[in-house]
């Protein structure tokens, strides 16, 4: 069976593949190579009539650019960020509910527009398919499944890297889905497939899971009062709670009340994540602005629930010969700083970086200096993010006085501390 040979493969075509395969075609190392972006799912549609998707990214100042710069190299496209429904956010506010302990971050102080975006998956995505349907050089291969991947023999005379595929067609006239399994080689390939990553687990990775305790409720939620494009954040000892703001139309627009729609993120410890989402939409809805403090009025829910169990993940490596590993495929982190897909775009980048070094030096795609430098920059990066995810959730967790008059006294004097915080939410803009 005759096999169709690609230069750089990209499993996975959520936002993070998706950059990857973009940034790939039009960099000086991939703009003349030949690429297939795999995607095992059809992707959603984003939603219309004033409603919102209920899943949303945090997008900071780097990934901003990132995502800007893709679009810029396609012709006919417009900026990602031209959209009314990506909503800005000016300041950010963090509470301690065990006590007074409260930070607050402004833009203003920082003299930049904004301290980032809130884009709901869906609409991000629409974009990037935008941008990709004007990219030549990439075949997007969807529905396709990764059901097998070989390597070549070493005594072969190219080293490429075999993916066996099952493509899902559906016969509209008979109702039926057909099952077509084709083969399709690549000289790298690169894993964007998520934190259950077929290909890390087909390629046999060593990858670390651990679970959090928590379980994340995602909503959106319609406020009495606008959320005056601010990000809000309760901690309390059972996990931390945040209201992300929601834009469905232009700024100018206040009389559509777009400004009073909020997505959350409630992450709460399993046991009690299964009591709210055994309760009613009134009384969930109660326990919201018990939680929030009554900080945006009465609440009302806009969308379902849904849930999902936290892990937090790592692989002891990122690459193998001619394998990259890019985002939650490779490290996963607790959600509370909104910071897992912006790590993932700034491994796109960075690998994007070291290929280009290497082709610069006239070596292969798959040279595997160029691949050990991407691991050397990232890894030490996304292993701090995740530890101190998980200092700043054991930190709220602890219920002792002395250790919540701590808590609160740091947090107050943090707040007093303009150079410390500046440079703290610059790190998480990533503009260090």
């Amino acid at each position: 069976m005759s096999k169709t040979h690609y230069d750089i493969a990209v499993v996975g075509a959520g936002p993070v593949g998706l950059a990857a395969a973009l940034a790939l075609a039009q960099s000086p190392v991939g703009k003349s190579l030949k690429i297939a972006l795999i995607e095992s799912r059809p992707p959603r549609q984003a939603p219309t009539n004033g409603k919102f998707d209920t899943r949303v990214v945090a997008i900071n100042e780097s990934s901003r650019r990132l995502l800007d710069s893709l679009s810029s190299g396609s012709p006919g496209t417009g900026s990602l960020f031209n959209s009314p429904r990506i909503c800005p956010y000016y300041t950010m506010e963090v509470w301690d509910t065990a006590g007074s302990g409260h930070v607050r971050f402004d833009c203003a102080e920082l003299h930049h527009d904004n301290l980032g975006h809130i884009v709901e998956q869906s609409v991000l995505m629409a974009a990037l398919l935008d941008t990709l349907a004007n990219t030549k050089n990439v075949d997007f291969l969807c529905p396709h499944t990764v059901l097998d991947i070989q390597r070549a023999k070493p005594q072969a005379t190219s080293q490429a890297i075999t993916l066996k595929l099952d493509a899902n067609t559906l016969n509209k006239s008979a109702e039926t889905i057909a099952s077509e399994t084709t083969d399709i080689s690549a000289d790298l390939l690169i894993a964007a497939d998520g934190a259950r990553s077929q290909v890390r687990e087909h390629l046999g990775f060593t990858h670390h899971v651990s679970d959090t305790g928590h379980t994340a409720i995602v909503a959106t939620i319609k406020t009495e009062h606008p959320h005056a494009y601010s990000a809000r954040q309760w901690f309390s000892t059972t996990g931390p709670l945040a209201f992300l703001p929601l834009q469905a139309g232009p700024l100018t627009n206040s009389e559509t009340g777009d400004a009073q729609f909020v997505s959350i993120v409630w992450s709460q410890q399993h046991q009690r994540a299964e009591h709210l989402m055994e309760l009613s939409d009134q009384d969930f809805c109660r326990e919201l602005e018990l939680a929030s403090e009554h900080c945006l009025g009465s609440l009302q829910l806009a969308s379902q629930r849904i849930k999902a169990p936290l892990a937090q993940s790592h692989s002891d490596d990122y690459v193998q010969p001619s394998v990259a590993l890019l985002g939650d495929a490779a490290h996963a982190i607790h959600p509370l700083a909104g910071q897992g897909v912006n790590l993932g775009f700034s491994d796109v980048a960075a690998l994007i970086e070291e290929l280009n070094h290497g082709h610069e030096k006239a070596l292969p795609i798959y040279h595997p200096s160029a691949l050990k430098r991407y691991q050397r920059r990232r890894k030490p990066e996304n292993r701090m993010a995740e530890i101190a995810m998980t200092a700043f959730k054991t930190l709220f967790e602890r219920e002792e006085l002395p250790v919540a008059v701590l808590r609160n006294q740091g947090m107050w004097v943090f707040n007093k501390a303009k150079g410390l915080k500046h440079t703290i939410i610059k790190r998480a803009m990533g503009l260090d």
